[in-house]
């Protein structure tokens, strides 16, 4: 493969895991916590203004040196997001392979090395398999082994996330954000009704989806069996409309 054609398919790594990212700045946005605690620091002048008073100094000591180790661990954690590299040749193009086939964005499709073949038809069948063990490292895939038996794999939830901006016309982070929009002007979390509106494929339609499902408690996400949808939907209960609410009002 020339290095012009690897260039073109170079592809960034995952970031630090996001998975659940997106529920811990809704519940931050939510409570209006600042590192260091602000909302406490309210609670406290309300219920114990005295005992504050008295003890003011030695609890500016406390929330000063807490505010201090809250920094330090978000400033490391920019800073291992902040790093980057590049996944170029088989890697690169088996990732991108992987998001134009699967059909729906559900990740139940299972790969095994013949299938991978097929896919990559020019490529070494031994460079795929440590491709595809290659992308188990990065959290972009799971593998499924029976015993004695060979691998397969599908995609991982974290895939869509990470990949669909590089490879697809969309980002699963912006559609989820308009999904949510159209939620709270619908009034509606049934994933039909959502999905017609959309116009989008389900390919596109499911990650955003699942992107927004950390928002909601596990009680009103409809766990049906049904080969569509991550779920048939979600309840809208007025604090879910608030947490949606702040989620847009974020991004702007």
């Amino acid at each position: 493969m020339s290095d012009e054609n690897e260039d073109e398919k170079r592809i960034e790594p995952p970031k630090a895991n996001k998975k659940r990212a997106l529920a811990r700045t809704v519940a931050e946005g939510v409570a209006g916590l600042a590192p260091g605690g602000g909302i406490a620091t309210g609670i406290l002048r309300v219920t114990h203004p005295t005992k504050a008073e008295q003890d003011r100094e030695t609890w500016e000591q406390v929330v000063s040196e807490r505010t201090n180790e809250h920094s330090d661990r978000l400033d490391e954690h920019e800073a291992q997001l902040s790093h980057k590299e590049t996944i170029s040749g088989v890697t690169a193009q088996l990732i991108a392979a992987l998001a134009k086939d699967c059909p729906d964005g559900l990740g139940h499709e299972f790969y095994d090395l013949d299938r991978l073949s097929g896919l990559l038809l020019d490529e070494d069948r031994q460079e795929l398999e440590d491709a595809a063990f290659e992308l188990e490292a990065l959290g972009l895939v799971d593998f499924h082994r029976s015993i004695n038996g060979p691998w397969r794999l599908s995609l991982s939830p974290d895939f869509y996330e990470q990949v669909d901006h590089q490879v697809m016309d969309w980002a699963t982070e912006e559609d989820a954000i308009a999904l949510a929009r159209l939620m709270l002007e619908l009034d509606t979390g049934n994933a039909p009704t959502l999905h017609e509106k959309t116009g989008w494929p389900k390919r596109r339609f499911n990650p955003a989806l699942r992107y927004l499902l950390p928002l909601f408690p596990e009680g009103r996400v409809r766990r049906v069996i049904q080969p569509d949808y991550v779920t048939m939907g979600v309840a809208l209960a007025p604090e879910d409309k608030a947490a949606l609410r702040r989620l847009v009002k974020k991004h702007g």
